[in-house]
């Protein structure tokens, strides 16, 4: 896991609102709304982490509002459309574009709207997440590990992410002198926000104590899994890290983005250089680390077992 404190934690993420963006263009299903400005207002609330940007007071690491008018500015006095929904969709789309936003939500105000009765104001709301790419981290060393680890993509799968590729198996020495580890890593894609992704997996890790019919072992660093307390070195039947979300970072320490060990671990980064043999996190391409891993005889051996893709055993 990527956390010290758990999925359990209830805390929202970060939240900035812009709002009330106020535009006078021509929108509308009617011929002559083309061709008269009319009165429209935008309000936009996004979602993330940005711990880093207040802990420095560094705008680099936030949204940058004035982005953010600029990309409801463009939409909204640009081409002339008929539905104030396609004017929230495009902006949604722009928004998502921003560093380290996890949700855009959008409303498009049209006040000035004609229904034949008294109103203030027709609105439209809508809200997106980006289908991002995943990369996890998988191991077990507990039971029949193999098992653990195939039906881990069957569950992540069935909870909202799409595996598209798996790695090699491979067998580690586990830290601390217990059983070795089988490990993987998968490539995945979905559009939850990354605490979605943190209850994924501790679902999974959850299932997996409970397929061994157990609430997990105790130590005295443990992180919570939904079921008991484990030592965070110790035996597990799956152990699943959130190694990577594409375009985002996360200084939250219930999801910790790129994951802050795993360009050290060699039985990480040789399977990752098998799903993802382009991959390049903070400047270092994973690839390099696989070939250094190797020749430095790590330790990292293939195993002969394989997995399969979801629905594909």
């Amino acid at each position: 896991m990527n956390t010290a404190g758990g999925p359990g934690a209830a805390m929202a993420p970060d939240r900035i609102d812009v709002r009330g963006l106020a535009f006078r263009v021509c929108h509308g299903v009617l011929a002559w709304e083309w061709t008269t400005p009319q009165p429209f207002r935008v309000d936009v609330s996004l979602t993330g982490d940005w711990r880093a940007a207040a802990g420095g007071d560094d705008l680099s690491a936030t949204v940058d509002y004035r982005a953010v008018a600029d990309a409801v500015a463009g939409v909204m006095t640009g081409q002339t459309v008929g539905l104030i929904e396609t004017l929230a969709e495009r902006i949604a789309a722009l928004l998502l574009d921003l560093p380290g936003v996890w949700e855009a939500s959008v409303t498009v105000h049209k006040p000035g709207v004609d229904l034949g009765v008294p109103l203030d104001d027709v609105a439209v709301t809508v809200t997106r997440r980006p289908r991002r790419t995943i990369v996890l981290g998988l191991g077990s060393n507990v039971g029949d590990r193999r098992r653990h680890l195939q039906q881990a993509l069957e569950d992540v799968q069935g909870l909202g992410l799409t595996i598209e590729a798996v790695s090699a198996v491979y067998d580690t020495a586990a830290v601390g002198g217990s059983s070795d580890y089988l490990n993987a890593v998968a490539l995945a894609h979905s559009d939850l926000p990354p605490l979605g992704v943190l209850a994924v997996t501790a679902e999974c890790e959850k299932r997996a104590w409970q397929r061994e019919g157990t609430a997990g072992g105790a130590g005295p660093v443990g992180e919570q899994v939904g079921v008991g307390v484990r030592a965070t070195w110790g035996p597990r039947p799956l152990d699943i890290d959130i190694l990577h979300i594409a375009g985002l970072r996360s200084a939250d320490p219930r999801i910790l983005l790129p994951h802050p060990r795993a360009l050290s671990r060699p039985f990480v980064t040789v399977p990752w250089a098998e799903v993802q043999p382009t991959a390049v996190i903070d400047g270092v391409a994973i690839a390099d680390l696989a070939a250094a891993a190797a020749k430095a005889d790590s330790g990292v051996r293939r195993h002969p077992d394989a997995l399969s893709l979801p629905g594909h055993r």
